[in-house]
């Protein structure tokens, strides 16, 4: 036995208004991902927008917004001195590594 309850059994106390909401979800997922507006406010989601979709090998889907995580890439690299240049680092690195020889 594979542990897994019928979806009937499981739903079985639910309302008759909750099952019609359920298989309405359910129905919807034709090739669409259809998310509730409460996690759109959260992730702050317009339609239209991308996401990132990740299937993890414990079976977890995680989804992440693509402007989201742009945004968070640009304030890590905004951290980044623009006066820096770690080309010119490594190799003043390299000259002082080969004059201590």
């Amino acid at each position: 036995m594979t542990g897994h309850k019928k979806f009937s059994n499981l739903t079985k106390d639910f309302s008759a208004e909750r099952k019609a909401k359920i298989a309405t979800q359910t129905a919807k997922l034709e090739g669409r991902l259809t998310l509730p507006q409460e996690i759109q406010e959260i992730l702050h989601l317009e339609s239209g927008d991308r996401l990132i979709l990740t299937l993890e090998d414990n079976g977890k889907l995680q989804l992440v917004s693509l402007k989201q995580q742009v945004k968070k890439l640009r304030g890590l690299l905004k951290d980044k001195s623009p006066d820096r240049n770690l080309v010119d680092e490594l190799i003043q690195e390299r000259r002082q590594e080969y004059l201590s020889e």
